[in-house]
């Protein structure tokens, strides 16, 4: 069974977006990036939903075996998101730390934000395509967050875990996105409540410079 990303043609079965989120190739399995209430379990490091459209699969241990390859291994006890005002400080905090001001290409280049009329740029983000700079900035996220919500962290050992797009590897160190570097630099654009709170984070594909 593959994995597909889905495209504008076919948007993701349980956000509606189309692109980040991905599927098995018969439909059986989504794998959303954005939305995690509901889901049957988390993805292991990118803690993305993971929702299971075909029931069987989740009761036949051998039919299991269709699903991708990264999800053949036993899945940890899955992880709950923190509460809103924690997220919306994690992001809050990102976009202040990586504003998009910092990378021309979001600004200034094809498809950037003054190409698209945006000259806000305090209001989104920049998410480096260097995974070591993503590296360095889950870990001053993660030190804010432990003093900032010391009695979370006490009681949520994996604190920053429990952000959606933060996971931690296996040596304890806390990461952003995927363990790989990219091209070009993704734009962040915040996902906002009705109260005013990021309540989580998207990078938007078209965003990135190409030229």
């Amino acid at each position: 069974m593959g994995d597909l990303r889905y495209k504008r043609a076919s948007p993701c079965l349980i956000c509606g977006k189309p692109d980040w989120c991905s599927r098995t190739d018969d439909a059986a399995i989504s794998f959303c990036a954005r939305v995690t209430a509901g889901a049957d379990r988390l993805s292991r490091k990118e803690g993305w939903g993971v929702f299971y459209h075909d029931r069987d699969l989740l009761q036949n241990p051998f039919r299991q075996k269709r699903e991708p390859r990264n999800f053949y291994r036993k899945q940890p006890e899955e992880i709950s998101p923190a509460p809103i005002e924690i997220r919306d400080f994690i992001y809050a905090s990102l976009l202040r730390l990586s504003p998009a001001s910092n990378y021309l290409s979001l600004t200034e280049g094809r498809k950037g934000l003054l190409e698209r009329g945006l000259k806000n740029f305090e209001d989104y983000g920049g998410l480096p395509c260097s995974a070591s700079d993503r590296k360095d900035l889950a870990a001053r996220l993660r030190i804010l967050l432990n003093q900032t919500f010391p009695s979370f962290v006490r009681q949520n050992p994996l604190g920053l875990r429990h952000v959606p797009g933060f996971w931690i590897n296996d040596n304890g160190e806390a990461h952003l996105w995927q363990d790989r570097d990219f091209p070009q630099p993704f734009l962040l654009i915040p996902y906002r409540q009705s109260g005013g709170k990021d309540s989580s984070m998207s990078d938007s594909i078209d965003g990135r410079d190409k030229g």
